[in-house]
């Protein structure tokens, strides 16, 4: 039964345990569920009587919201809130290189149907000349595109399909198209020609590739890759983790992937100076 009809996304997909979208509250005066829905792209937080059908928002200033916790039975409103750093206190001297999202919306390739992202603008003072080129928000020259699993597919297949992208780095990413694997809503033909692992010929610009030890997406999907790109003397790497799971468990592990994504894409498109003492992985038809 719908208790709040509403044209907007309540749930997300469940990738993994216990991420929550709403919780209910009870009181001896009436029971609220808490929670949150995305729209045109950003999160909201609401409560929901169930009694009364009725929905409120909260006031916060967040724009993307994972999941819902409560405490206190009794608390439906926003009293106070905090945004805490996962790093050390140290940071916030630096707030002012720290980009604040601004949501978009842009047309996609099926007529009527937009897609929304977040843009985040350089804040860093020293690195601002080149951000607005002909009335655009980024360099052309210097786009790089990045993705884990299901989203590492759309890297791929981005990189293989388009030339949009510069650069790319695909994290334990699908290289088959999903309809391969589990399901058949398409043919053969099309589940053939919408897996970038069969079109490694398409791929023009550097890869970077993480591969952990995976059930989920098979290594040798990576491997067919990154030997395709070298001997088609395409920059490329190839970072495999022994221990690590689908989805980075290891805090030094999610640490040196970020140090060398950063310097992957620095050094083959970014083309600027790192400050950081950070060795680099090998990068075949480059080094």
């Amino acid at each position: 039964m719908p208790l709040f009809p509403l044209n907007a996304e309540f749930a997300r997909p469940l990738w993994v345990f216990g991420m929550n979208s709403y919780e209910v509250i009870q009181s001896e005066r009436k029971t609220l569920i808490a929670c949150s829905y995305r729209k045109r792209g950003m999160s909201h937080l609401v409560i929901i009587d169930i009694l009364l059908s009725s929905l409120s928002s909260l006031d916060i200033p967040f724009m993307d919201i994972q999941d819902i916790v409560t405490f206190n039975d009794e608390k439906s409103e926003v009293i106070d809130f905090q945004i805490i750093w996962s790093s050390s206190p140290d940071t916030l001297k630096y707030d002012s290189y720290f980009s604040l999202p601004e949501l978009i919306e842009f047309p996609t390739e099926v007529p009527g149907q937009n897609a929304y992202a977040y843009f985040y603008p350089l804040s860093n003072q020293f690195y601002q000349a080149s951000q607005e080129v002909e009335s655009r928000k980024v360099d052309g020259n210097r786009i790089c595109i990045t993705g884990v699993s299901a989203g590492g597919y759309t890297t791929l297949a981005t990189l293989a399909f388009r030339e949009t992208f510069r650069a790319g780095a695909s994290l334990y990413g699908k290289s088959l198209h999903r309809s391969c694997i589990s399901c058949t809503t398409v043919s053969e033909k099309d589940c053939y020609e919408r897996s970038p692992i069969n079109s490694v010929e398409k791929f023009s610009c550097p890869i970077i590739l993480f591969q952990v030890e995976d059930k989920v997406v098979l290594p040798d999907q990576a491997c067919k890759i990154y030997g395709a790109l070298k001997q088609k003397g395409l920059p490329v790497a190839l970072v495999e983790y022994e221990g690590e799971q689908h989805g980075f468990r290891k805090a030094e592990n999610i640490k040196f992937t970020l140090e060398q994504q950063m310097l992957f894409f620095v050094g083959l498109v970014g083309r600027f100076d790192v400050v950081d003492d950070i060795t680099p992985v090998k990068i075949d038809n480059f080094d």
